[in-house]
């Protein structure tokens, strides 16, 4: 077994939670920096730092599939916080 595989989990859950545990920011709106983005056809790889206040800032990526211009699927690896 790799180092990566004991290290990343991946967790699914629906569109009502992934808001809750992904999009919720209780202080204020949340600030993104998209480190990068890479897209072909109909999937894309986002990856960013987020800092909302109250929070410390964290690094995330998620990986989206698309049908048509609807989002079919999102996988999110939740990542550790940045240290500047």
């Amino acid at each position: 077994m790799n180092s990566l595989s004991q290290v990343v989990t991946m967790i699914t859950f629906d569109k009502r939670e992934y808001f809750k545990r992904c999009r919720s920011f209780k202080e204020e709106e949340p600030v993104f920096t998209f480190v990068k983005i890479m897209a072909e056809e109909s999937e894309s790889f986002v990856i960013y730092e987020c800092e909302s206040g109250g929070m410390e800032k964290f690094l995330n990526t998620e990986f989206f599939k698309f049908d048509g211009e609807r989002i079919r699927e999102v996988e999110v690896y939740f990542g550790d916080a940045v240290k500047d």
